[in-house]
């Protein structure tokens, strides 16, 4: 029986042993996270250097851009509009439909008078160059003049003289003569012989001077000051806009026709302004051929007389196909035909 127990008291050990054992591979201990590889910083390649310098080809070439769009925008007025009803024109040409006139469709209609105008300042702007050419021969002397070194040096000193006049004329005159010598000369002597009255005058000086700051300053800060000045140019600008859009109406009701506006198809329109293309184009054509035979060949007409023909051509297309082709096309048109005919 004692061996039976010592038996069965060394299996238990064993086993306790043996329990301890896989417990002990159990609560291994987890291991530790490696840390993260710090990220390498890239490198900057040959490409990227290649790509600053291109995008900076792409600033400067940008500026260029905005330079000859402000020159051709605002500078060529005349031209660049012109060009922009062109386009209009072109654009509302391109597409035939049988639908109802669009917003778009009615606001190109409403222009036409417009693009007229301005084919007429054009054709006015561009004879009196040549008039010009004709007298000074001014586009022979701008070619040289550009091709010449001496003409940007003379720009360069250009700039440099204005500078120099602004400090001369402007800058000397206000701060040192009128200021420095007049007021603060004078002021001196005057304080030094009387006292008082300077003092007074100094300080009335300091508190309005200071007042007037203050108010120009707090005016500023509310913007009142360029508010002001904003306003007035806006005013101008909304007069003008007002005006042209009551042309605008003006040409839809009457010239155009607003039974017609309401009634008919683009179809309608399409062919009506096609015709005044059609009738432009001929009348460049036929003007043309009339300064070349009377002018080029034969020598009957005078440099004045290009002046004149240029004057009677630019109203003639203004007022014969810009405002009355506009008005006759679409009455002729409409008359004989029906809305479902001209369908057709």
């Amino acid at each position: 029986m004692n061996e039976k127990a010592k038996e069965m008291e060394e299996e238990e050990i064993v086993e306790v042993e043996t329990q301890a054992k896989v417990v002990k591979k159990i609560e291994k201990k987890p291991k530790k996270e490696k840390k993260p590889k710090k990220e390498r910083k890239p490198k900057e390649s040959a490409l990227g250097f290649f790509k600053v310098i291109w995008s900076g080809i792409l600033i400067f070439l940008k500026v260029i851009w905005k330079i000859i769009k402000f020159f051709l925008k605002y500078v060529l007025f005349p031209f660049w509009y012109t060009g922009v009803l062109f386009v209009k024109t072109y654009k509302f040409l391109r597409v035939r439909s049988k639908d109802p006139l669009t917003e778009d469709d009615k606001k190109f209609l409403s222009l036409i008078p417009t693009l007229f105008f301005m084919m007429a300042i054009c054709m006015i702007i561009v004879y009196l160059l040549f008039y010009l050419d004709s007298i000074y021969d001014i586009f022979a002397q701008t070619r040289e003049a550009f091709a010449d070194y001496g003409f940007w040096a003379s720009i360069g000193k250009w700039f440099v003289d204005l500078g120099i006049g602004i400090y001369e004329y402007i800058l000397y005159p206000v701060f040192v003569i009128f200021i420095g010598e007049m007021i603060i000369g004078n002021f001196a002597d005057l304080l030094a012989t009387q006292q008082w009255v300077g003092a007074l005058i100094l300080l009335a000086i300091l508190v309005v001077g200071t007042g007037l700051i203050i108010l120009i300053v707090n005016l500023a800060r509310k913007g009142k000051v360029f508010k002001v000045i904003k306003n007035f140019f806006i005013k101008i600008k909304n007069g003008i806009v007002k005006a042209h859009d009551a042309i605008r109406r003006f040409v839809l009701k009457y010239l155009i026709g607003e039974k017609y506006v309401e009634t008919r198809s683009k179809n309608f329109f399409w062919t009506n302004v096609f015709l005044q293309v059609l009738v432009t184009l001929f009348f460049f054509v036929f003007s043309g051929y009339l300064i070349v035979k009377y002018y080029v060949i034969d020598g009957l007409w005078a440099q004045i007389d290009i002046m004149r023909y240029a004057a009677f051509a630019a109203a003639l297309l203004f007022a014969g196909v810009g405002i009355f082709a506009t008005w006759f096309f679409n009455i002729v048109h409409g008359v004989s035909t029906s809305p479902a005919e001209e369908e057709k």
